[in-house]
């Protein structure tokens, strides 16, 4: 709008709430519509980071053009070895059954809806990690070596209820401002090292640019 915009500020409320009182108020353009028809699946699979609680909140998601289903990172979890030097992967804890049965009930809601499905498994998934395995957010050896156990976990189980390596991501930082970039780079390269066909996410805020 250049020099005819103006904006007056409004007494006693925060900075962007503000009232344009400037001389222009109209903004002049052209609009061409052409002759196009949209596929009504979306070209980029949308998602509510969100899995389907039940086969109603599933349709909701479909019909918004949802594909993309999440997976709580939270429910992996396993007990550690008598000795605590590894996870033992034999030993899955309830919550794994909590997954496995988000898993299969989306896979039989999209196949009677000719979908595809993908997963994301999040947030922060190295943190709920450390969390659930008794670890500090300190980034310690022994977390980082027993990441990629954790890692090789979820794409076991992930396998076994029907999902390849393609169809699903592990999240593992979720806006990691507060983490340090060397710690960040550590854990991802800890976990490509260690379970190299699991893809990791970094879900980076401007915070931490």
């Amino acid at each position: 709008l250049g020099s005819a915009s103006k904006w007056q500020p409004v007494r006693g409320v925060s900075y962007h709430n503000r009232t344009y009182v400037g001389k222009m108020q109209d903004i002049p353009f052209a609009l061409e519509v052409r002759p196009i028809v949209l596929s009504k699946k979306p070209a980029m699979p949308s998602a509510f980071f969100q899995h389907a609680g039940s086969e109603g909140m599933f349709e909701l998601m479909h019909g918004l053009g949802v594909s993309d289903f999440a997976i709580d990172a939270w429910g992996f979890q396993w007990a550690r070895t008598a000795d605590g030097a590894h996870l033992d992967l034999s030993k899955p804890r309830p919550s794994v059954a909590t997954n496995e049965r988000n898993v299969r009930n989306t896979f039989a809601w999209s196949k009677a809806r000719g979908i595809h499905p993908t997963f994301f498994i999040g947030y922060g998934a190295f943190f709920s990690f450390c969390s659930t395995c008794g670890f500090k957010k300190d980034h310690n050896e022994t977390a980082l070596r027993l990441w990629p156990e954790y890692l090789r976990g979820v794409k076991a189980c992930m396998n076994a209820w029907g999902v390849p390596d393609s169809d699903y991501m592990v999240e593992a930082y979720d806006e990691p401002h507060e983490v340090g970039f060397e710690n960040v780079r550590k854990t991802v390269m800890s976990g490509k090292a260690g379970a190299p066909s699991v893809n990791l996410l970094l879900t980076i805020g401007a915070r931490a640019l």
